[in-house]
């Protein structure tokens, strides 16, 4: 069986913690309160780069339900 190599150490709860921040704060859902306001271009390029991602992710999950029920 393969075995799965990550650039990080997964079972570092602190590294797993601030991967998961960064990924909020990028997505909006959890602001950092020092961090000015962003602009609105700013705001509409992490938007379409939103819609994009929800978009790909949709993809992947009709790729795989079509190769598991094929």
């Amino acid at each position: 069986m393969a075995r799965l190599i990550l650039p990080i150490n997964v079972n570092d709860r602190k590294v797993m913690g601030k991967f998961l921040k960064q990924i909020a704060e990028y997505l909006y859902i959890k602001r950092d309160k020092n961090k000015p306001k962003p602009s609105m271009y700013l705001r509409m390029m992490h938007g379409m780069n939103r819609i994009s991602i929800v978009v790909f992710l949709l993809a992947l999950l009709f790729l795989l339900f079509r190769w598991i029920f094929k």
